[in-house]
C-alpha cells in the first residue's frame, strides 16, 4: 500500500473527511479558489489523493495581495508535488469605490469581484462546481467575505463537513508536514490600514516591503499596521519572534527600511499578532 493510500485511508475513517470526499465526488470538475494558504492547500491536497475527483486550482492576483503570497502558492504546490497545474488570473479590485473606501464591509465587495471572475472562468473551463477552502470557524465568525461566496454559489467542502482550523493544523502537523513558513497565516494588505482610511497603493506597497523584511527572519505571522495620523507603523509578531527583532542587526535593518520607505515611526506591539486587529 502506498504512503498516499495509507494516509487517505486513515483520513476517510473520519466521518468529516468522508463527507468532504462525498462533496468532491458530487461534481465532474471543480474550480478551486486557491489562495496558497493552509485551508485551500489542505483541500487541494485531499482532492489530489482522490482518483475520483477533478479539481483545478486558480490563483487570483490583485492589488491587495501580499507579494510573498504570489511566490508561496507555487512553492506549496511544488513542495507537495501536487498534480494539477496552477492557473494564475489577474483581477483589479481597487477600481471599485466600495473597496477603495475601506469600510468594514470592504471584504464583502472585494470577494464579490473575485468570485464573479471565478464564475466566468469556471464556465469557460467547463467546470460544474466552484469551491474554496473556507473552514467551519470562518462560517461561525460570519465574515463578510463568506456572504459573497454563498451569493455566487461557491461551495466550501471543509466548512460543510464541519472541519475547523484546528483540524487543518493537525492535518499539516501529522500528515502533510509542510514547513511552518509555508503555512503561516496571511491576509490581504487592506487589513494593514484602519477602516475608513482610503486604500493607497503606494502605502500598501511600502508596508508589503517592510513585512517581507520581517518575514525573512521571523517564522510566525507578521503584520505592519499603519496609523496614518501619526505616520506610524505598528508591527505585530508572534511573541516567540520578539527576540529576533531585539537582535541589533535585525532591529536596525527594520528601522532603516521603515525610514527609507517614508514612515516616521515604527513600533512593536508587545501584545503580539492579532488577526482582525482593527475589529477590536
Amino acid at each position: 500500500m502506498s504512503t498516499v493510500t495509507m494516509k487517505l485511508t486513515g483520513l476517510l475513517e473520519n466521518e468529516r473527511w468522508a463527507k468532504v470526499r462525498e462533496i468532491l465526488e458530487s461534481r465532474k470538475k471543480w474550480l478551486l479558489a486557491y489562495s496558497g494558504g493552509k485551508d485551500s492547500t489542505a483541500l487541494l491536497w485531499f482532492a489530489s489523493c482522490l482518483t475520483s475527483s477533478n479539481v483545478i486550482p486558480v490563483f487570483l492576483e490583485h492589488e491587495l495581495l501580499p507579494s510573498s503570497e504570489k511566490e508561496r502558492a507555487s512553492s506549496v504546490l511544488k513542495a507537495l508535488d501536487l498534480r494539477p497545474g496552477l492557473i494564475r488570473v489577474s483581477c483589479s479590485v481597487l477600481k471599485a469605490p466600495e473597496v477603495l473606501q475601506n469600510a468594514p464591509d470592504r471584504c464583502y465587495h472585494c470577494k464579490k469581484i473575485l468570485m464573479n471572475k471565478l464564475v466566468e472562468l469556471a464556465s469557460s473551463l467547463g467546470c460544474d462546481g466552484l469551491c474554496d477552502g473556507t473552514v467551519a470557524d470562518d462560517e461561525e465568525s460570519r465574515r463578510p467575505g463568506v456572504r459573497a461566496l454563498r451569493e455566487r454559489g461557491v461551495i466550501s467542502p471543509l466548512a460543510v463537513a464541519g472541519i475547523d482550523s484546528r483540524e487543518i493544523l493537525r492535518l499539516f502537523r501529522d500528515i502533510i508536514k509542510l514547513p511552518a513558513e509555508l503555512i503561516r497565516p496571511e491576509s490581504c494588505l487592506a487589513t494593514r490600514l484602519p477602516y475608513g482610511t482610503q486604500l493607497d497603493g503606494s502605502i500598501l506597497s511600502r508596508l508589503d516591503g517592510l513585512e517581507n523584511l520581517l518575514k525573512s527572519f521571523c517564522r510566525g505571522p507578521v503584520r505592519a499596521r499603519y496609523h496614518p495620523s501619526e505616520n506610524l507603523v505598528r508591527i505585530e509578531l508572534d511573541p516567540v519572534d520578539f527576540v529576533l527583532l531585539f537582535d541589533n542587526s535585525c532591529r536596525v535593518s527594520v528601522i532603516n527600511l521603515a525610514r527609507n520607505l517614508g514612515f516616521g515611526f515604527v513600533t512593536l506591539d508587545v501584545s503580539g499578532f492579532k488577526s482582525g486587529s482593527w475589529d477590536r
